[in-house]
């Protein structure tokens, strides 16, 4: 599965966004940005949660807005959400290729 797939689907089942098949990624990342707007406007608390779950760091959240203040929160914030997940997928790939599965070697 490609990256950007990977992404979009992982980031589908975190904020329970339905995107269908075949949409670009600046089409997703319009509609996430459009949600996060919408958290923002109507049910902030689901919001900090996302972010608490997402593992997004909230003092740099905080100054990436605070450096852009002409600019949409939800856009800002978005981009934030995606680069964190990234971080992840790049985590777990390098962890799985320096841990290659031995079956040969106990378990602790």
């Amino acid at each position: 599965m490609n990256e950007s797939r990977e992404l979009k689907n992982e980031l589908m089942v975190l904020t329970g966004i339905q995107w269908p098949e075949g949409l670009k990624e600046t089409q997703w990342m319009e509609q996430l940005a459009d949600h996060i707007d919408a958290l923002i406007n109507t049910d902030f608390h689901q919001l900090v949660q996302l972010l608490y779950r997402l593992d997004i760091d909230e003092a740099g959240l905080k100054k990436e807005l605070q450096q852009h203040p002409g600019e949409r929160a939800g856009v800002l914030i978005a981009e934030k959400i995606v680069e964190r997940q990234r971080q992840k997928i790049e985590s777990r790939k390098a962890f799985r290729t320096s841990h290659p599965k031995d079956d040969t070697e106990e378990k602790w």
